[in-house]
């Protein structure tokens, strides 16, 4: 693939909470990447956008892909926010638009600049209290953050190198509300396209979502069920393509107990045992002088 948004748009999305993982991901999918190029395409064209939707993740998508994403995905964390910091309604919503405000000046401004002018950003949340792993944090981060999922502010260039988690933030246009169930049917037609066949607890890990909007979301989808030796799974709606095996996600949005098990003697590659067959043909292209032996196990 030549570019970054080809990568996204055939992967749906690339993991970002480790902002070095976009880079990565991207770099290793397309023909002569650089840090340029990609840095461009997520901060400087527009074309990609990077928000916290499923399983409130970070992932960069497609900017014609997030509007669908927010709807399906992103739940209002506004009431949970103000009982964690004992604010009302009211107040969560001064301080909403006091950010705003702020940030409508300068262009952009990084959450601890923004908490010098808005110092409501400073107070401190407890989080898991009374528990062994009870810690503090700033609101400014999940405030920022909701701001953001709701399509009101969005994270702009780093303020370091492009390993950096230090993000600007920058005004932005709020988008257009989807219904949830139409906003469903689009992210699992695009899942199944890309990934599929794959079951309903494929998409209901890779979402978040419950059992039953799982199923309803396949339905409307039109994608059909069919009959594999280890269960049923569905394919590609007609007449949409699939992405080239080789750029296809390998684990297929697979729930934890359905990932291939790690190989003893390498820990970033598979067991040569019981493994998808994409993983067995990178298996055996692996030459060299090192390794135990076994069979399936690479040598290097």
């Amino acid at each position: 693939m030549k570019t970054v948004q080809e990568v996204a748009d055939a992967l749906i999305g690339l993991h970002a909470t480790d902002p070095a993982t976009v880079f990565l991901a991207a770099a290793a999918r397309m023909h002569a990447p650089t840090t340029a190029a990609i840095d461009a395409a997520l901060y400087g064209t527009g074309d990609l956008a990077r928000i916290r939707c499923m399983r409130r993740t970070m992932f960069v998508r497609p900017a014609s892909l997030a509007l669908a994403a927010r709807a399906a995905t992103v739940k209002d964390a506004q009431r949970k926010l103000c009982q964690e910091l004992g604010w009302d309604a009211a107040r969560y919503a001064a301080v909403e638009e006091s950010v705003l405000a702020t940030l409508a000046a300068p262009g952009q401004a990084t959450a601890a600049e923004l908490a010098v002018d808005v110092p409501a950003l400073r107070e401190q949340i407890v989080t898991f209290p009374g528990k062994s792993y009870e810690s503090r944090r700033r609101a400014g981060a999940p405030v920022l953050g909701a701001l953001a999922a709701e399509g009101r502010s969005r994270r702009s260039r780093p303020a370091g190198s492009w390993t950096s988690a230090q993000f600007r933030w920058a005004p932005a246009t709020p988008l257009p509300r989807l219904p949830a169930a139409e906003a469903k049917t689009e992210l699992a037609r695009r899942y199944v396209s890309a990934f599929g066949p794959v079951t309903a607890g494929d998409l209901k890990w890779w979402t978040g979502w419950t059992l039953t909007d799982t199923r309803k979301a396949l339905a409307a989808t039109g994608a059909q069920e069919v009959a594999l030796d280890e269960g049923t799974d569905r394919p590609p709606p007609p007449g949409r393509p699939r992405p080239w095996g080789p750029y296809r996600h390998p684990h297929r949005g697979r729930s934890p107990d359905r990932l291939p098990r790690q190989n003893p003697c390498h820990p970033l590659l598979p067991h040569p045992t019981g493994t998808p067959a994409v993983f067995r043909a990178s298996h055996k292209r692996l030459t060299g002088s090192a390794g135990c032996g076994a069979e399936g196990c690479p040598t290097f």
